[in-house]
């Protein structure tokens, strides 16, 4: 991402974030950055003040132009037309949380989707709901987090990889590196909030170094997600979506929901076709209509003729696709879900696709029980999505 530096805007040292010599410590996001030359502490000295982007200009080659635009996009500086919390990159806002997800180790995802190591990044979307009328709590991703950690004792080594696992997908999952990275910072501004949900996969996929795991949120981050998606990626994709319902509604109040994605999604002609499983109960005729025959229901044992190998694959699983004795903190439930063991058969399937990203979201953690049952259901079906990411590519 860059930002507009073609005007005269003033840029200096963004608020949170405290000078020390030719450092800058980043209390926003809790990073921090050395400016190393000759020069830097003199350049510092002018953006503590502030200092006019045609004065940078006339004085730095673009070397140290580009530098500053990457400062302003990593939350360092700001502009007096781009504040703090609308121009910092998304990879900057996700805050390392105090519980991790199954207590693999912190990462830092401003520095890792630059690096040279594959990583299955784990990130929290806390509460975004994308309908005045459906209303997620804000402890549902701590609560699988809490679960995660107490529930199933994986073995980590120093460097972050999974070893030593018995039970469910113990010789898939030996030997992935997995980091969580946190949760995304959450504003109430709903146009800000969908940006940085699309910004956030964009600059996870423009390197490809994380494979990115999203849970949280209702399921209309899933459209944002893969739109980030669409905007790194050359060639057609497809959607497995478990779910109970189609979710092809039409958008209400002008924006995306998460009764609507998936018919918004079927628009695009970089999707080639949405794979549903899980669907039941009764639903509106109209809902089927008009989607060209790019969604397709079908059953775990049609499920390798209907998804195809040679195509990447975009996996998103709506917690109610699973019974309400398995997953009940939901907001929809329906009776006659998948158990684990039929997740398990699905997971094992999908070992040899291509799944470039994936999602666990509508879980809703204020129907949960106090001994957290349903989020430690939820953490089982995560745990088998890191399989499926870590599977062949």
């Amino acid at each position: 991402m860059r930002h507009d530096m073609s005007g005269n805007s003033l840029i200096k040292i963004a608020q949170g974030v405290q000078r020390k010599g030719n450092r800058l410590l980043n209390g926003n996001t809790g990073g921090e950055i050395t400016l190393s030359g000759k020069a830097s502490n003199e350049l510092l000295d002018l953006l503590e003040e502030g200092e006019e982007v045609n004065g940078l200009k006339s004085i730095y080659d673009d070397a140290v132009v580009d530098l500053i635009n990457k400062l302003v996009y990593q939350g360092y500086l700001e502009t007096d037309k781009e504040r703090f919390f609308t121009s910092t990159g998304s990879p900057y806002l996700v805050n390392t949380m105090e519980t991790n997800f199954f207590d693999f180790q912190r990462g830092n995802l401003g520095f890792d989707v630059d690096g040279n190591t594959r990583t299955i990044g784990l990130i929290g979307i806390n509460s975004f709901s994308s309908s005045p009328t459906h209303f997620i709590s804000f402890d549902s991703v701590s609560k699988i987090r809490q679960a995660s950690s107490n529930a199933t004792g994986l073995d980590i080594s120093a460097e972050g990889t999974i070893k030593n696992t018995c039970g469910r997908f113990s010789e898939e999952l030996n030997g992935i590196l997995v980091k969580d990275y946190g949760d995304l910072e959450i504003t109430i501004d709903q146009n800000l909030m969908e940006n940085r949900l699309i910004n956030l996969e964009s600059d996870i996929f423009r390197n490809g170094r994380v494979t990115p795991l999203f849970i949280g949120g209702d399921h209309a981050t899933t459209f944002y997600f893969i739109q980030g998606l669409l905007e790194n990626v050359s060639d057609n994709i497809q959607i497995l979506q478990l779910d109970a319902h189609m979710d092809t509604g039409n958008n209400r109040w002008g924006m995306v929901e998460h009764g609507s994605f998936v018919r918004t999604l079927a628009n695009s002609s970089k999707v080639k076709k949405i794979v549903q499983l899980g669907v039941r109960g009764t639903y509106n005729i109209n809902e089927s209509k008009g989607l060209d025959g790019k969604v397709v229901q079908t059953t775990i044992d049609n499920l390798e003729k209907i998804l195809e190998k040679d195509i990447p694959v975009y996996l998103t699983i709506d917690a109610d696709a699973f019974d309400p004795s398995v997953i009940g903190a939901v907001s929809y439930p329906v009776l006659g879900g998948l158990g684990l063991t039929d997740f398990d058969n699905i997971a094992l399937k999908l070992l040899s696709y291509n799944v470039v990203a994936a999602d666990f979201v509508e879980f809703n953690g204020q129907y949960d029980s106090k001994n957290l049952i349903y989020s430690t259901a939820a953490a089982q079906v995560i745990l088998g999505e890191i399989a499926i990411l870590g599977g062949e590519r």
